[in-house]
């Protein structure tokens, strides 16, 4: 009975994905920034993290190089969305007028929906500048909602920031979205010279924190969702998209 079984098994071809069972998504994501020391001092953070860069990853600002599977469309995957495709324009838009945030990024791409096996990161690395103290009334450099100042001292040179990582959409039973992100204050040009002379008491209070998010969370398409720490936010929504016989958008399953 179990080689009979078996056989019918070994028999039985693989039921492979056709091209008009893949799932298409618009991915977008705002990730920001929580100017509030009160918030930022929370916790603390690290000076040094790795990001390890996966095997394969996506550029948005170039094509795939690497092998995909047949029954993608490369018009579909990918591909960065134009601004005025976005749909979270206002929520980016309400992030920057307020005091107690910044945004850092507001990317949006179409992709495939791919297993966890086969799901492919997208790299993020964009140059941020320093945020500008907006002193009060005072001039004391203070925030009018937190009370508490959000720069160094005027006096020090601006510093620039980088935000750098790696999110993953992936198709399961349910979507999941995967963020792996650094914000780190790009170094400090006299860091090196200080450590060689030994003229720190303490080598790491030269060194800037880096703000580290490593969260993955369950989604629902056409929800908006959000992970956090006390620096970091990333909102994300995920918007299925399935093209017709012409290639323009028509309403998708969920």
């Amino acid at each position: 009975m179990k080689s009979l079984l078996l056989a019918a098994l070994l028999l039985t071809p693989a039921v492979a994905v056709s091209a008009e069972d893949v799932r298409y998504y618009d991915v977008e994501l705002i990730v920001f920034e929580n100017l509030s020391e009160r918030d930022r001092s929370a916790e603390r953070w690290p000076t040094d993290v790795s990001l390890e860069p996966p095997e394969e990853y996506v550029e948005l600002d170039r094509p795939f190089a690497g092998p995909l599977p047949a029954e993608y469309d490369r018009r579909y995957t990918f591909k960065p969305l134009s601004t005025g495709a976005q749909r979270l324009n206002s929520e980016a838009r309400m992030l920057e007028k307020s005091k107690r945030y910044r945004v850092l990024a507001h990317l949006a791409w179409r992709q495939p929906g791919m297993a966890r096996e086969q799901a492919l990161p997208v790299h993020i690395d964009i140059p941020v500048p320093a945020p500008v103290a907006t002193p009060s009334r005072s001039g004391s450099g203070e925030t009018a909602d937190t009370g508490q100042p959000i720069s160094a001292d005027p006096g020090d040179a601006p510093r620039d920031y980088r935000l750098q990582g790696y999110v993953r959409l992936v198709l399961a039973r349910y979507l999941h979205f995967e963020a792996d992100l650094a914000y780190r204050a790009e170094p400090r040009p006299d860091v090196d010279s200080l450590l060689e002379t030994n003229m720190l008491f303490d080598a790491t209070a030269a060194l800037d924190p880096i703000y580290h998010l490593q969260q993955s969370r369950r989604m629902r398409s056409q929800q908006l969702h959000y992970l956090d720490n006390p620096v970091l936010g990333v909102a994300v929504l995920v918007t299925p998209f399935e093209p017709d016989s012409e290639g323009s958008k028509t309403p998708a399953r969920r």
